[in-house]
């Protein structure tokens, strides 16, 4: 079964094919240029699409201080839970968001934290994902690898805390002690704090009737949803992979699963029961071309019936599957993906 990094890069050499893969590099950016320290949050600078930023901001347990182009803290020394400088973004309903890398410079007074932690809510805050020691008065600056993170949908949240009470001249953290998050350096130049990464369509789908058959590329079909849960949203595609190439295919849909072999003179499991709809509208019976992939996006207001066409509904829940042509031996034949289950909300 192929990765879903890899699906996505087939998928987009899709020819017409409008699937919102998003931005590649940088998601959020706080320009910290001319910022005193004390200010009480630094808004974002920048978001791509389908990320909204949250705010660099302190935890109550500190008390803003002036540090040029930075926000500043003092009130560390006590280590308690609310001692914390935390940024982060939301992702949009429907997609994820893989971060890669944090770009960050900290600069710590002498008697400010000589070793701080960075900790993200995926679990509760409670493992490092880095920690930074820190040299007395001395901007540094950092790349830290975000990629045990792994795919996150909502918000992803990222706090910075003192993770013992040592301060950075080597002596116990003072209660005027400071910590900055300030501009990132490199070389002769000044940056924004970033967060880097891509953000995608999110997986829907949930996988069903794994036992399908393998078909003549060897593997076995593989159906996926992308896209958002919300039924006002009306933003779905399907995504059938891992077919044979420029083989005529199309999708089935019922609100009913199952899981019939060899339903016809084909191969493979029929993964739904009456009443199945086809998806053999105009333009929707489709080739899997170059890519081996048949593509899908659904009208929610038009699934398809034996009898017409219906409109989803808010709380239920749909099942798909995808039937193609293939050969076997040179003889002519046909087979089905796995299923994929989408429950609207």
């Amino acid at each position: 079964m192929q990765t879903l990094r890899t699906l996505f890069t087939r998928i987009v050499a899709l020819t017409g094919l409008s699937l919102p893969l998003a931005a590649q590099g940088s998601l959020v950016a706080w320009d910290l240029t001319d910022e005193p320290g004390n200010q009480a949050a630094t808004a974002p600078s920048a978001s791509a699409a389908h990320v909204t930023g949250l705010a660099l901001s302190r935890g109550p347990g500190l008390v803003p201080t002036a540090g040029q182009h930075s926000l500043a803290a003092t009130g560390w020394h006590d280590l308690a839970p609310d001692d914390y400088v935390e940024l982060g973004l939301a992702v949009e309903a429907g997609f994820a968001a893989t971060l890669s890398e944090l770009r960050i410079a900290l600069r710590a007074s002498g008697t400010g934290p000589a070793l701080v932690a960075l900790r993200s809510n995926r679990d509760g805050y409670s493992a490092d994902l880095a920690t930074f020691n820190l040299a007395a008065n001395t901007t540094q600056t950092f790349a830290v690898d975000l990629s045990a993170l792994g795919r996150a949908t909502g918000a992803v949240v990222l706090r910075l805390v003192a993770a013992d009470g040592t301060s950075a001249s080597g002596g116990t953290l003072g209660a005027q002690g400071s910590l900055r998050v300030t501009r990132v350096v490199s070389g002769s130049t000044t940056g924004p704090v970033e967060l880097r990464g891509r953000v995608d369509s999110a997986d829907i789908g949930v996988p069903f009737c794994g036992g399908a058959a393998r078909n003549s590329t060897g593997a076995v079909g593989l159906l996926r949803a992308f896209g958002s849960r919300q039924r006002s949203a009306n933003d779905i595609v399907l995504v059938a992979a891992d077919l044979p190439q420029h083989s005529t295919g199309f999708f089935l849909a019922s609100p009913v699963q199952s899981a019939t072999a060899l339903p016809t003179a084909g191969l493979g499991v029929l993964c739904l029961r009456s009443p199945i709809g086809r998806f053999v509208a105009p333009g929707q019976i489709g080739s899997t071309g170059a890519t081996g992939a048949l593509t899908l996006r659904l009208d929610l207001d038009a699934l398809p019936t034996p009898t017409g066409t219906t409109s989803a509904a808010a709380g239920e829940t749909w099942h798909f599957q995808a039937w193609h042509r293939d050969q076997v031996a040179g003889a002519a034949t046909s087979n089905f993906t796995t299923g994929a289950s989408v429950t609207f909300e």
